[in-house]
């Protein structure tokens, strides 16, 4: 069984920001899922969710938007400060979550560096940094943890809307209440 009291204070602090970012990602793709769900006129057709599970994260948050514009766009209006708060996330997450990372300054652990590959404006291809302070980090926990509850939110008074409306696949509230498990 693995033990992370063995590992050095750097792979720890490591584990912990890459494990808080990847568990925010988590809710909040669940969160876009739904938003897709209940922004399709057939929520419960679930070729949506094959098509979900295929998308990069740009394409999910794309799909995301473009489905509120034309499905639900009084939301899309009203959310629109929280959906372009995706963005940031979205280059977060992949820096987090596919990126070499190392502390630059180690013992020092106050900054992470992120590794990346990118085209520079020739289109040649070249080895990048971006490094994350501890102070970054820290807000960026509390922006994107009030992010996914906006999210949230949103998915909730979609889901709401639709079980209460007369579609004939929605559940009428008095069922819904019974529903067990």
């Amino acid at each position: 069984m693995y033990d992370i009291l063995k590992e050095n204070s750097a792979t720890k602090k490591e584990i912990e920001i890459r494990g808080r970012f990847l568990m925010m990602a988590c809710d909040i793709e669940y969160c876009l899922l739904n938003i897709i769900m209940f922004c399709n006129p057939d929520p419960r057709n679930h070729e949506r969710v094959g098509q979900f599970k295929e998308m990069r994260m740009a394409g999910k948050i794309n799909n995301v938007i473009a489905d509120l514009k034309k499905y639900k766009p009084n939301y899309y209006t009203e959310f629109k400060n929280d959906l372009d708060g995706l963005e940031e996330f979205r280059i977060v997450r992949n820096d987090i979550s596919h990126c070499k990372g190392d502390f630059p300054n180690d013992p020092d652990l106050s900054i992470f560096r992120i590794v990346f590959v990118e085209k520079d404006e020739t289109g040649i291809e070249g080895i990048k940094y971006r490094e994350y302070t501890d102070e970054y980090m820290a807000k960026s926990f509390d922006k994107f943890a009030l992010l996914n509850a906006r999210l949230s939110a949103l998915w909730f008074r979609l889901s709401n809307e639709f079980n209460s409306s007369d579609h004939p696949l929605a559940y009428p509230p008095s069922l819904t209440n019974n529903i067990k498990g």
